[in-house]
């Protein structure tokens, strides 16, 4: 626009198409549909030439794309842009072999020993036909179960199917908006220095946010759906049958229509969901599950893995604030270098672009209990890279001269890379719920309630004697015995980096509390893992054979300083983070709180030779 000022304007227009199948293969839960067998919301639905994909596509992936710089002075430009970026979402990507409810089945073959050894015939008897046993000649017996498709709506009814976006808004795809604004200024020594503010919003992430098929959160703190039980602790109606006078009676079964089930195996007329709920579930006629959503449906039975999943979510939000600094040498006089630092804070409540590990949902019905830090909050990281050509040698400040000592002393570089950055925040489980299978994301990942004021890392911790390898022990120093038992008022825990007092698990009260989700945050900065220091370091030698041809020999010391770095008991991801150490279960002592494995390398050191030429 000047000769100050450039701009530049940018739009750019995406339009994802959602993945097919080229025969309509594929099926999926849709909770708008009405399922023909029992006239309420909830049905399989199979793919047609009219509906080939669950979602319609979305059309409105505008991005436009801003930026401008700005030169103060010869030494100082100031910048500035902006921009939306957009990618597919879950329920555009292939849906394999999860789509494919009423299209496979599988032709179990039982243990069958009749004919061990014997030449030309295959173990296994069809659980149909005893007499059969499957030849090279005979064939698969097909004839013992019914041969796919199943076209039938209610094929899934008992099960826990999956949708891959049959819910409003699962045709959103994510975008991210970015914007910074930088100042740049070269400095002596041909030494460049940034300082930037870098910030990024993510709308329409993929997520495993919304209410599936979960109990409504209000039915666990209802006081009518609670009772004493025999030993004075509060129980709940969740998990009795249907069927039951005292369930028949309350007022949220008493709005449900009546038609013909059994109390004690004689026919009668009872509330239920629909007609055939009671034969459908039998002894899993619960109260919790004729008040699901969705009562024909249970938990997941695709990958058998917590809650009825809807893989096509995209409700994930994330926000990302940033100051980079960065400071930057031109090679010159043998040196160059990069030393870059960034101070930054990331919330979300969608940690991944598979929604399976976007986060362990507790309450589905309150998704702003979900943002919190993210698993990848880092807020300080340092990372310096650097090279450096001694000044010996042909040509250099010293030894400035060809020969033997040219060939010993010169073409010397070091070279290394250095990372420092904070832990991730932790996230703490409960090791229980109590409600399950009804609500809550998975049996074990209900979180526990955070006793104020209390210190949550260990004393260990705080004062820089944590044990990796500690075991409980009596506070007298004494081992724990059979005989002599620890427990949290006789003993500590050296291997544990959390204090047992800063929370406690309302799945273990014998009061109304024990029907409420716990307060502890999706993710806690007050526990961050251990930071990340590692150090690599170079050491080369380059010898010239002639003008054009040289060879070089290098020594790379990876972690040169040894540092371990210890790691989440479960792998690393984000299932491995809560499980591995982090469930606070009983609150019993051991165990919680441990890290026993080492998520870096040791020290290795390798050797290199090659010839430029």
């Amino acid at each position: 626009m000047t000769s100050k000022l450039t701009l530049n304007l940018g739009f750019r227009y995406d339009l994802f198409r959602p993945t097919v199948n080229k025969k309509n293969q594929i099926s999926w839960w849709d909770p708008i549909v009405a399922n023909p067998t029992h006239g309420i919301p909830g049905s399989l639905v199979y793919a047609s030439p009219a509906r080939r994909n669950p979602v319609e596509t979305d059309a409105r992936d505008f991005g436009p794309r801003i930026g401008l710089a700005y030169s103060v002075n010869d030494k100082t430009v100031v910048r500035a842009g902006y921009g939306i970026l957009y990618t597919a979402g879950s329920a555009y990507r292939c849906l394999c072999s999860f789509a494919q409810e009423g299209f496979s089945a599988s032709n179990p073959l039982l243990s069958d020993l009749t004919y061990t050894g014997l030449v030309g015939y295959l173990a296994g008897t069809p659980s149909s036909d005893p007499s059969y046993h499957m030849t090279l000649a005979t064939g698969w017996p097909d004839f013992a179960f019914q041969r796919p498709p199943f076209i039938d709506p209610s094929f899934d009814d008992g099960k826990g199917p999956m949708s891959f976006g049959g819910f409003p808004g699962d045709g959103n795809n994510p975008n991210i908006q970015n914007w910074s604004f930088n100042i740049q200024r070269q400095l002596a020594g041909d030494v460049v220095l940034d300082i930037a503010y870098v910030g990024t919003k993510g709308t329409h992430l993929s997520s495993r946010l919304m209410n599936s098929n979960v109990l409504p959160t209000a039915y666990l703190t209802d006081p009518d759906l609670q009772f004493v039980a025999t030993n004075g602790s509060i129980g709940h109606y969740m998990f009795n049958n249907i069927s039951e006078p005292a369930i028949q009676a309350l007022s949220v079964v008493q709005v449900m229509p009546l038609s013909m089930g059994t109390v004690n195996g004689v026919p009668t007329m009872i509330h239920q969901p629909f007609p055939t709920f009671q034969s459908l579930w039998g002894g899993g006629a619960t109260l919790g599950q004729a008040l699901r959503p969705f009562p024909m449906y249970g938990n997941d039975s695709i990958q058998n893995n917590g809650q009825m999943e809807d893989q096509g979510e995209q409700v994930g939000v994330s926000t990302y604030h940033a100051l980079q600094v960065q400071g930057r040498k031109r090679f010159a006089q043998g040196l160059s270098f990069l030393a870059s630092y960034t101070w930054s804070k990331t919330l979300s409540d969608a940690e991944s672009l598979f929604s399976e590990f976007s986060g362990f949902t507790q309450d589905f019905y309150n998704r702003r209990g979900e943002k919190a830090l993210s698993l990848n909050d880092y807020p300080h990281n340092l990372v310096v890279s650097y090279q450096y050509e001694l000044p010996m040698g042909k040509g250099k400040k010293f030894v400035n001269n060809g020969g033997v000592a040219d060939k010993i002393l010169g073409g010397w570089i070091v070279a290394g890379v250095h990372q420092y950055q904070s832990g991730p925040p932790q996230m703490i489980g409960a090791g229980s719920n109590p409600y399950w299978p009804y609500a809550g994301a998975k049996s074990f990942v209900n979180r526990p309630n955070v006793v104020p004021g209390v210190e949550k890392k260990s004393n260990f911790i705080l004062n820089d004697t944590w044990d990796p390898n500690g075991i409980p022990i009596h506070t007298d120093g004494s081992a724990c015995t059979t005989a002599n038992p620890c427990d949290l008022t006789n003993a500590v825990d050296p291997g544990g980096r959390y204090n047992y007092g800063a929370w406690y698990n309302p799945g273990n009260s014998t009061t109304s509390e024990k029907w409420t989700h716990g307060n502890a945050p999706r993710t806690d900065a007050a526990i961050r893992n251990f930071h990340y220091y590692n150090e690599d370091f170079s050491i080369i030698k380059r010898t010239n054979i002639t003008e054009r041809i040289n060879i070089e020999f290098r020594a790379d010391f990876l972690n040169i300083f040894n540092r371990t770095l210890f790691a989440w008991d479960q792998g690393g991801d984000q299932y491995g983070q809560i499980i591995g150490g982090n469930l606070f279960g009983s609150g019993a002592i051991g165990g919680f709180g441990h890290l026993n494995l080492q998520s870096n390398f040791p020290r290795e050191i390798q050797f290199g030779l090659k010839i430029n030429y």
